[in-house]
């Protein structure tokens, strides 16, 4: 249990340390920053700030992203994000220092190619007296359907993958056929499941030994009948660590919140992606729980 348990953190560790956000790298930003404005196709688009209320593209298009300043742009560079943990420049250039204002084409469709849905164009700008200057955009990218992209495509395999992996080691557990983690993969267990749960549905589960004890989900002796652990109301509710069914609930989460932000629901901030992680770490520890339990109460 000890071994597990520091598995345990040391896997959790490593979905949440890359989430934590780096501190302010020293960027001075200048009040004339806030009078910067950013326009597509020629409209005004500094009200779509917010994911709930993102400016419209299509895939196919092509569209000229201009920034404004009260002062001249010494250089600019515009990123788009896939989400706060994933960003790429889309444009970077040095400008004359005379110029109040830049444009840069953006091609969406070298984008659409790995995904639609939610983006957040970011355009900062060094002005002339040093300060920078930024603006902030959310754009939905539609025009297809998630499954045609290839972000939307993995996101799908993963979510109901993961779920599914889920769901059979849920049942194998309640059924007393895998009893405590294992090392193969989620979808490793599929083509096992297919024989082992009609088996199972078969025979009644568990089997009895020759000692009138039941084995468990762990392959441990079990208590007869008779006994208070055998019956419903006598059972522990004890904690099962599975490292298998955390995985499985891990990448279904993420899978579900790529696949929301292809459909342009969700845009997967730190926040969301941190709450979305650990849901999953909950269902992961706790369904196998009460897997388990359920199937002590069942014996």
């Amino acid at each position: 249990m000890r071994l597990r348990l520091i598995l345990l953190a040391i896997l959790v560790a490593s979905f949440i340390a890359p989430l934590v956000p780096a501190g302010p790298a020293g960027d001075v930003r200048g009040a004339d920053s806030g009078a910067c404005r950013a326009y597509i196709r020629n409209v005004d688009v500094s009200s779509y700030n917010t994911p709930d209320h993102a400016f419209p593209v299509d895939y196919l298009e092509t569209v000229t992203v201009r920034v404004v300043s009260p002062l001249p742009f010494i250089s600019h560079k515009v990123d788009m994000a896939f989400m706060d943990l994933f960003s790429w420049t889309v444009s970077e250039e040095t400008d004359t220092g005379t110029e109040t204002s830049y444009e840069t084409p953006v091609d969406v469709a070298d984008y659409a190619d790995y995904g639609i849905g939610l983006y957040k164009v970011t355009a900062r700008g060094v002005l002339q007296d040093g300060r920078t200057c930024s603006a902030v955009v959310f754009i939905v990218v539609g025009g297809t359907t998630p499954v045609s992209t290839v972000a939307g495509i993995v996101a799908l395999v993963l979510a109901v993958g993961g779920a599914l992996g889920l769901l059979i080691l849920l049942i194998l557990i309640f059924m007393g056929i895998l009893g405590s983690s294992s090392l193969v993969g989620c979808l490793g267990v599929l083509p096992f499941a297919a024989l082992l749960i009609p088996l199972a549905m078969v025979t009644g589960g568990g089997q009895s030994s020759g000692s009138g004890q039941t084995t468990g989900s762990g392959g441990a002796p079990q208590a007869p009948a008779g006994s208070p652990d055998a019956s419903g109301g006598g059972v522990k509710f004890r904690l099962k660590i599975s490292l298998l069914a955390i995985g499985c609930a891990l990448l279904s989460t993420i899978g579900f919140v790529v696949l929301f932000q292809q459909m342009g629901s969700v845009y997967p901030t730190i926040t969301v992606v941190v709450l979305s992680l650990v849901l999953g770490l909950v269902a992961g520890i706790l369904l196998p729980t009460l897997a388990a339990t359920f199937a002590r109460r069942r014996k």
